[in-house]
């Protein structure tokens, strides 16, 4: 039989033996120590100089003086020495300086806030958590602070097809949510109702560009007012070159803006627009203030969208006296050549334009003016010795303009060849073409073949 009890080691009473109240006390010192235990701290390395009788401690993992090699033991003081007790697996103590309860596990001692806590269910404030519910909080406010740089809040799920959100109530019906709801992509929803949603914001998980209802289709889209305005094509390219824009007000009347009224305009609206042609044409308008008063410049920019003519500059300027001057586009080096066009008169298209088909080559500029030309080949024109002139009214020819005329163009021949030809006036002259052109040469010619030069200079417009 053992003379220690299994548990606290209390020291047992032997039969016959002498003394016995020596035992006896000895074990309701380690009881003294052990029931209702309370020690000073858990964190004291060295002994105190003056310790009170009965002074108790747990000691850390590396205690010196007095306490050296008692790792982790209750030491106490009694008699003017120092007594360990080596702790057994789930012996508890209260931490007096920590006012914690602090438990030994077998390789250290942990108070519940450094212990790993596992409930199934836990309710905060009166809340009742339930199965779905595990966690549930009644408070006014819900504090989550870092310890130390940061803090993050994760909100995990186990596939892209699930959810992961955070979800906004009124009276228990869901109003908005926030989340990445049966995809990857995070999405900004809201109801009305609770039952019919709307994702007024999505951003797609691999190209993370923005969609969803509060973002405009394309640059027109400006039916519906708060749409957030998006960047492409050539608008992207305005609003590169310009920087800060201001994209409020979408009916304003330009010719009566005022200094920093600049942004997005709809050609619907009051005032006198560059141009108007093409679909739904919208405008960035740059307008500024010129040495006070009411002198001011705009500088706009169309555009238009997909399958309209290129973005186009302008600008104008207002005297002192509130009167607008007459729009003036700003021409650069991908204009000068390429499409003319016109609307009403005014040149809306490049400066000049150059072209040639089979029936020879044009030139056309803005203001108007349009140039053809051609060299039309004649037949071999035989004529008989010493018949004088011969007119060879067989070979009359048609040419048909490479570009057509607004009005018949004025026209001038000139034949080309080895003798001495002539050209005939022409049978008739269109805005399309011209008919009966033919040459006539000296009786000594024979057997030649020659070609006329003509050239028709006219308007297009």
């Amino acid at each position: 039989m053992s003379d220690l009890s299994p548990i606290l080691s209390l020291p047992l009473l032997q039969a016959a033996q002498a003394q016995k109240h020596v035992t006896h006390n000895e074990a309701l010192r380690i009881l003294d120590v052990l029931v209702q235990p309370a020690v000073a701290s858990r964190s004291l390395a060295t002994p105190p100089a003056f310790p009170a009788e009965g002074q108790r401690f747990i000691l850390p993992a590396a205690p010196t003086g007095a306490w050296g090699g008692q790792a982790h033991a209750i030491a106490f003081y009694e008699q003017d020495a120092w007594v360990f007790l080596t702790p057994q697996p789930g012996w508890q103590a209260h931490v007096l300086d920590e006012g914690a309860t602090a438990t030994w596990s077998g390789t250290a001692w942990r108070t519940p806030s450094e212990a790993p806590a596992a409930f199934s269910q836990l309710g905060i404030g009166g809340a009742t958590a339930d199965a779905t519910n595990r966690l549930a909080s009644a408070s006014p406010a819900t504090l989550l602070s870092h310890a130390g740089a940061g803090h993050q809040l994760k909100i995990n799920k186990a596939a892209a097809g699930d959810t992961a959100s955070l979800l906004f109530q009124t009276g228990w019906s869901g109003r908005a949510e926030m989340g990445t709801t049966g995809s990857d992509s995070f999405a900004i929803k809201t109801s009305a109702n609770g039952s019919s949603w709307t994702t007024a914001l999505h951003f797609d998980a691999a190209s993370g560009l923005a969609g969803g209802a509060a973002v405009q289709s394309d640059g027109r889209d400006v039916a519906t007012p708060g749409k957030l305005v998006r960047s492409d094509g050539a608008l992207h390219a305005c609003l590169s070159a310009w920087g800060e824009y201001y994209a409020g007000a979408m009916l304003r009347n330009i010719d009566n803006a005022m200094p920093g009224d600049a942004g997005l305009y709809s050609a619907t609206g009051g005032g006198s627009w560059p141009e108007t042609s093409g679909a739904s044409p919208f405008w960035w308008i740059s307008t500024q203030r010129i040495y006070g008063g009411q002198a001011m410049y705009q500088v706009a920019l169309r555009y238009a969208g997909a399958g309209t003519p290129a973005a186009r500059r302008y600008y104008r300027l207002r005297a002192n006296d509130g009167i607008w001057g007459a729009w003036q586009r700003i021409f650069d080096t991908g204009a000068v050549l390429g499409a003319v066009s016109q609307t009403g008169g005014v040149p809306t298209g490049a400066l000049i334009e150059r072209g040639s088909n089979a029936n020879g080559d044009y030139i056309r500029w803005a203001d108007g003016t349009q140039i053809c030309s051609h060299v039309l080949t004649v037949p071999s024109i035989t004529l008989a010795a010493g018949s004088g002139f011969v007119t060879a009214g067989a070979d009359r020819q048609t040419w048909t303009y490479p570009a057509s005329f607004a009005a018949a163009p004025h026209l001038s021949l000139v034949p080309r060849g080895t003798a001495l030809w002539a050209s005939g006036a022409p049978a008739s002259t269109s805005h399309t073409a011209v008919a009966g052109l033919y040459l006539w040469g000296l009786a000594t010619a024979s057997g030649l073949s020659n070609n006329l030069f003509i050239r028709a200079e006219g308007r297009w417009f």
